[in-house]
C-alpha cells in the first residue's frame, strides 16, 4: 500500500507591531519574562509602559515617513 501523502497550504501575514496595539500586553510579556529580572526593571507594569511608548514612537515616525 503506498503512503498517503497530506499537503497543507500555510498562511502568513507581516504586520507593524504598531499596527496592532491589542498586542502591546502580549509584547510586553515577552519582554519582562526575557528580562525581567535584576538588574533590569522587575515591574511588569514597566515594561507594558516601555513597549506602549517605543509603539508610540515607532508610529510617529511612520507618519512623518509617510508626509515626507
Amino acid at each position: 500500500m503506498k503512503p498517503q501523502v497530506v499537503t497543507a497550504r500555510a498562511s502568513y501575514s507581516v504586520q507593524l507591531r504598531a499596527d496592532r496595539p491589542e498586542l502591546v500586553l502580549a509584547v510586553a510579556e515577552i519582554r519582562w519574562k526575557e528580562s525581567g529580572h535584576a538588574p533590569e526593571p522587575e515591574d511588569l507594569a514597566y515594561w507594558v509602559d516601555v513597549t506602549q511608548r517605543v509603539e508610540q514612537i515607532i508610529d510617529a515616525d511612520r507618519g512623518s515617513a509617510i508626509r515626507e
